[in-house]
């Protein structure tokens, strides 16, 4: 089961509604909605996406457990794709 790890090399601050990932490698800036920056702080190596996606869905109550996948899978796909 994949348990996604956040790269230790991203410098991430947390903000009211959301968050910014800096990269100083290239010095490129992503922002992150809530969901964005709640999903962040759980990629810690541990947790599987299945875990994560029930963390999302009991945290976002207004989100089903498919919301919560899709959101998870694309943010995944969105950090993969930024490097």
């Amino acid at each position: 089961m994949l348990k996604p790890k956040a790269r230790k090399d991203l410098v991430f601050r947390e903000e009211d509604e959301g968050g910014f990932l800096f990269n100083p490698d290239n010095g490129s800036v992503k922002v992150l909605n809530n969901v964005g920056a709640f999903i962040w702080q759980l990629l810690d190596g541990k947790k599987t996406t299945t875990q994560i996606i029930r963390e999302v869905q009991g945290h976002f109550s207004h989100t089903s457990l498919k919301q919560a996948e899709a959101d998870l899978n694309i943010f995944l796909a969105e950090l993969k794709k930024s490097g």
